[in-house]
């Protein structure tokens, strides 16, 4: 996803996030992260420290783990009913049947063992960037695996990962080693996780300006490319409307505490229409108002002319 600055390419990550993990839930089944940024607070890129902070620290990731141990070990019992293997026959070789893989048996076994959520984080804690990532492969390919049974054809714990990174356009001032690591990171991810993975990024870029972030091995991988661009005056009424209505409460009129004459005037001021300065600008001029004293209501809505008499457009326009 690429486009100008506060075109809404975070928010747009955001959005599918939470369309992901909560409007479609049901149909989804899926887990979905998303990494603010690769860059640390000392300018240098790190899979491992975005790793640790986004994705184990501040998402539903270890929740995820514990609730994929009492999936295992409801599908091992499973697994041995469907194959006549004895009832105390040892987890760990079951679960060496049924994955295969040392990468992905020993993975399992550490989150079967664990009792605790530290404990659970304790199991996928690595100390590097490579490790981070591979790490994070093994969970998905973990996650969406589809444990052989006769009885349950869909016998996944997940449908499908998804990954968000936003702020890859921080590589402009990356050092070629750094630009070149970041760009076999997302090889890797891609190479590691096909088919029941989604990678998406976002980066500040027109379209011609993607070859100087990204290797021509990643431009080739990607499957669509969307293109963020600026609102048109209908487009950010609409968006205002929309997120007008996601905060009022009990009050009919679409665009309360405004009239709609008064946000199309408020559009009409503002240069570039992206999601950013129209959220700022709503935002400042209800706080001008909060202010100088106005309280709005349903009877008495932000007009015209109540901008006029408390000038406050001025402050507002130099906000953005």
């Amino acid at each position: 996803m690429y486009g100008g600055f506060g075109t809404g390419k975070s928010h747009a990550l955001l959005w599918a996030q939470n369309l992901i993990m909560h409007q479609r839930r049901d149909e989804f089944n899926a887990c979905a992260y998303f990494i603010r940024s690769l860059k640390t607070q000392g300018g240098k890129f790190s899979f491992h420290r975005a790793f640790q902070e986004f994705v184990i620290n501040q998402s539903d990731l270890l929740a995820d783990l514990e609730m994929f141990s009492h999936f295992l070990e409801d599908r091992i019992s499973l697994y041995k009913r469907e194959h006549g293997i004895p009832s105390h026959e040892d987890p760990k070789k079951v679960i060496t049947q049924i994955f295969g893989s040392p990468e992905l048996v020993n993975l399992a076994v550490k989150l079967y063992e664990a009792n605790t959520k530290s404990e659970l984080s304790a199991a996928i804690q690595v100390n590097d960037d490579f490790d981070s990532v591979l790490r994070f492969t093994s969970l998905v390919k973990l996650f969406t695996f589809n444990i052989p049974s006769p009885t349950v054809p869909d016998n996944r714990f997940k449908r499908a990962v998804y990954l968000f990174i936003d702020e890859l356009d921080d590589l402009m001032g990356a050092s070629s080693k750094e630009g070149r690591l970041v760009n076999d990171h997302l090889r890797h991810l891609y190479d590691s996780c096909q088919g029941c993975f989604g990678l998406g990024i976002a980066i500040s870029a027109e379209l011609s300006e993607l070859s100087a972030f990204f290797m021509d091995y990643v431009l080739t991988r990607i499957d669509r490319m969307i293109a963020m661009s600026l609102l048109d005056k209908k487009q950010a009424v609409d968006f205002i409307k929309g997120m007008l209505a996601t905060r009022r409460v009990a009050v009919s009129d679409p665009f309360y505490p405004f009239t709609e004459e008064t946000v199309e005037h408020l559009v009409d001021q503002i240069v570039q229409l992206t999601p950013r300065k129209l959220v700022k600008a709503m935002y400042e001029t209800i706080e001008q108002l909060r202010i100088g004293g106005y309280k709005p209501s349903p009877d008495n809505l932000v007009t015209l002319q109540v901008l006029d008499d408390f000038d406050i457009m001025e402050e507002v326009i130099e906000c953005l």
